[in-house]
């Protein structure tokens, strides 16, 4: 009877060890799937960037084409620019204001009767600018 117990204590830790082998097999092949798996995924997901690359060059092109058209049908740049313009601003708004002074001096002289050919000569030779 001891002979059969030891025996199938044997046997038992002989299991023990296969099961653990197994066991560890396991892990390997769940592990090397998991790998194969990712670059599996990555391969896929290559695909994908290539196509999505390809997509994208396409759509460049394409919105490069609209650019050259929208270019081609602009206006030709300006000929004046802002500081030439602000100077012109500037000289407009010192003729009108001259404009506005000699409208009333006019104003002011509008209501005045004649003046005479003699006093017009005289008022000419005193006061030249």
């Amino acid at each position: 009877m001891q002979m059969l117990l030891n025996r199938l204590e044997c046997i038992e830790l002989e299991l023990q060890n296969h099961l653990a082998a197994t066991k560890y097999e396991q892990r390997l092949v769940e592990k090397w799937n998991t790998i194969l798996e990712t670059q599996e995924k990555e391969e896929e997901s290559a695909v994908i960037l290539g196509r999505r690359k390809e997509d994208l060059v396409r759509k460049a092109k394409e919105y490069h084409e609209e650019l050259k058209t929208v270019l081609k049908n602009m206006p030709e740049a300006p000929r004046i620019t802002v500081t030439r313009l602000k100077e012109q601003e500037k000289k407009n708004k010192t003729k009108e204001q001259v404009l506005r002074a000699k409208r009333a001096k006019i104003k002011a002289f509008k209501g005045l009767p004649p003046v005479s050919p003699f006093l017009w000569s005289f008022c000419y030779h005193f006061y030249q600018p």
